[in-house]
C-alpha cells in the first residue's frame, strides 16, 4: 500500500501514532520536483489536515509536527540533487532554515523517528495557534503553520567540544558499511557521550 495511503487509512481510525507515517510521507516527498516550488507546503497542507484531525492537540510548523518536534528537527540529507536552474529559481519560498521544506527540491533526506520523548526540550507555545485550534479551524491552523518563520524552543545543552576531547582525524573514525559512511568514536568510547 502506498505510503499516503497508509496514512490516510492510519488517520481516518484516528490512529493517535501518525508520526512515523508523517515522516515517510516526508522522505519521498522531498524526492519530487515542483512546477512551483512556492507550492512545496501547500500540496501538503491536504494530508496535514487529516493529521491535525486525527491529533488536534498538536501544532503545524512549517512541516514539521511539534508533538514531535525534536524528531522532526533531527533530518539528515543523504543526497542533493546539485541543478543550476533550480539555484538561481527566484520563485523558490523562503522557508525557516530547520525545516526539511528548505531543501533544494528532489533532495533525498533521512528523519528519525526513533528518539526517546524528552521532557527537557519544549516548544515554547503560540497562544493564537491554540485559539484555532478551539474553534475547529483545521485547514486555517494548517495554512498559518505553513507560514510559521520562526519557533522558539527551551532545552538543555551539552557542549559540543569538552576541554578533555581530543582532536581525532575522520578517516580514523570513518567507515563504509553497505555503500554508507559512518562513523565510530570505538577507540575513544568516552567521545559517543
Amino acid at each position: 500500500m502506498p505510503l499516503a495511503q497508509e496514512f490516510l487509512v492510519a488517520s481516518f481510525n484516528r490512529k493517535k501514532e501518525l508520526y512515523p507515517f508523517w515522516a515517510d510521507i516526508v522522505k519521498s516527498y522531498t524526492l519530487r520536483n515542483m512546477s512551483t516550488p512556492s507550492d512545496r507546503l501547500t500540496a501538503l497542507s491536504g494530508l496535514a489536515a487529516k493529521y491535525l484531525s486525527a491529533n488536534a492537540s498538536d501544532r503545524y510548523l512549517a512541516g514539521i509536527w511539534a508533538k514531535n518536534l525534536a524528531e522532526g528537527l533531527a533530518w539528515m540529507v543523504k543526497k542533493s540533487i546539485r541543478d543550476k536552474r533550480l539555484e538561481d529559481d527566484h520563485r523558490a519560498p523562503k522557508l525557516p532554515s530547520w525545516s526539511w521544506a528548505a531543501l533544494p527540491l528532489q533532495t533525498a533526506i533521512e528523519t528519525n523517528v526513533e528518539s526517546a520523548y524528552s521532557t527537557y526540550f519544549k516548544l515554547v507555545p503560540d497562544i493564537d495557534d491554540e485559539a484555532l485550534l478551539d474553534y475547529g479551524r483545521v485547514e486555517e491552523a494548517v495554512e498559518k503553520g505553513g507560514r510559521t518563520e520562526r519557533i522558539c524552543v527551551t532545552g538543555r545543552v551539552r557542549n559540543l567540544w569538552e576541554s578533555s576531547s581530543r582532536y581525532v582525524d575522520w578517516f580514523e573514525i570513518s567507515h563504509a558499511s553497505r555503500g554508507n559512511e559512518t562513523y565510530t568514536f570505538a577507540a575513544n568510547p568516552q567521545q559517543n557521550t
